[in-house]
């Protein structure tokens, strides 16, 4: 999954992101202090080693933790690269690790397939058999030299958010068919001349909330400029075709393949696009109802895109809401200096932070008390591809109930 090192278009030409029109800018020099009612609260978990227990080379950890029960009571928590393999166990503290690879893509060479790459990157289940699962899907066109010439990376990488569904309570997934897989997909087809990455990514854990499920996703669109993190809800978690994301007003923006019949300049673009969510950095880890006070909690990690709005400082940061859609300023919870101290690791950085929470009973672990642990992802100072560690931190939440009930 993408953790960019080079900011997209708007960032390197110097233009006032989009993102963020009203997040605070952080000062020049000013460092990020870390909060008060998210802490650390003992030495964190190493949960799994990629280089000691795993599967073979491509068994790293390598997306936000995401966690469901079965219809037995199992927990089954997936980390993992495009090979999909989970660990399963009766709660968080006691999973084993499978080398069961419960989804691949096809690496089909056509970009209108949506199924090349994907990963596993949310879930929700109502019964513990079926479970629906939103993939991070990527299609690398710079593998592909009839569509690449260059064989650049960036230009080439071409991304969407597509469904998987499995009926055996999560042990294997099938990709869904046709335009009900295709949750939210670039507004314009493949091209090989934008200079940076194009979609919709990382997406969030799935919550829900009167009526509706709702996911933050990434969003890149070079050809406008437009990048951040925007927020989708559906009424039918199963059906692509009914995901909208928000626009400024209303959850009105639908994102289909380009490929579909109809759709709007499906070449050069110019097809509506999500408006990112003010204040929430570039990738939201995850995102949570805290049980004591009522509020959204969302964890992220800082990157050089974030950079215009947030500071300099790389590390975890956490942000609060009482309604998915106004987000308190980001503050930082566990810089990546801190995580070496508390680790003794002489390098390393800390990425795809994610909560979850045995103690809420949670199903779909969309819910933290005020213990939760957080999940990060280790790997090496100088490659996202070396020294994966899925580490456990506990934390500590402190928050004031909301005045009224969350609307």
């Amino acid at each position: 999954m993408p953790d960019p090192s080079t900011p997209p278009p708007a960032a390197r030409d110097a233009r006032a992101p989009e993102a963020s029109p009203t997040a605070t800018p952080v000062a020049a020099g000013e460092e990020a202090t870390q909060t008060g009612w998210m802490t650390v609260a003992a030495r964190p978990e190493m949960v799994f080693d990629a280089d000691r227990g795993g599967c073979g080379p491509d068994d790293q950890p390598d997306a936000p933790a995401r966690a469901f029960r079965d219809a037995e009571g199992r927990v089954h928590l997936f980390a993992s690269g495009s090979t999909n393999r989970s660990f399963v166990g009766p709660s968080l503290a006691a999973l084993k690790h499978s080398c069961v690879s419960a989804y691949q893509g096809r690496h089909r060479g056509d970009p209108a397939a949506f199924d090349d790459f994907g990963w596993l990157a949310a879930f929700w289940t109502e019964d513990g058999r079926r479970v629906t699962a939103l993939v991070h899907n990527e299609f690398h066109g710079w593998l592909r030299p009839a569509l690449c010439p260059s064989g650049d990376q960036l230009a080439c990488w071409y991304n969407a958010v597509t469904l998987a569904q499995s009926d055996d309570g999560g042990v294997l997934f099938g990709r869904v068919p046709g335009a009900a897989g295709v949750v939210a997909a670039p507004a314009h087809r493949f091209r090989n001349d934008l200079h940076s990455q194009s979609g919709y990514f990382n997406p969030s854990n799935i919550v829900a909330e009167g009526g509706y499920f709702y996911a933050f996703m990434a969003l890149i669109d070079p050809i406008s400029g437009r990048w951040g993190s925007c927020l989708f809800r559906t009424d039918d978690v199963a059906d692509g075709r009914r995901w909208r994301g928000w626009d400024g007003t209303g959850f009105t923006v639908a994102a289909p393949s380009p490929y579909a019949a109809g759709a709007e300049a499906p070449a050069e673009g110019g097809g509506r696009l999500c408006q990112p969510i003010p204040n929430l950095m570039f990738i939201v880890g995850s995102v949570q109802r805290h049980v004591p006070s009522g509020r959204w909690v969302a964890v992220m990690r800082f990157n050089v895109w974030d950079r215009p709005t947030h500071g300099e400082v790389p590390g975890v940061y956490a942000a609060q809401s009482a309604d998915l859609l106004h987000w308190s300023r980001p503050v930082l919870v566990l810089s990546d200096a801190q995580a070496r101290t508390l680790t003794g690791d002489a390098e390393g950085v800390q990425r795809y932070p994610a909560l979850l929470d045995d103690s809420t009973g949670d199903r779909n672990f969309a819910t933290v008390g005020d213990a939760p642990r957080l999940y990060t992802i280790r790997t090496d100072t100088g490659s996202v591809f070396k020294g994966h560690r899925l580490i456990a931190w506990p934390m500590r939440l402190s928050l004031p109930p909301l005045a009224a009930a969350p609307r």
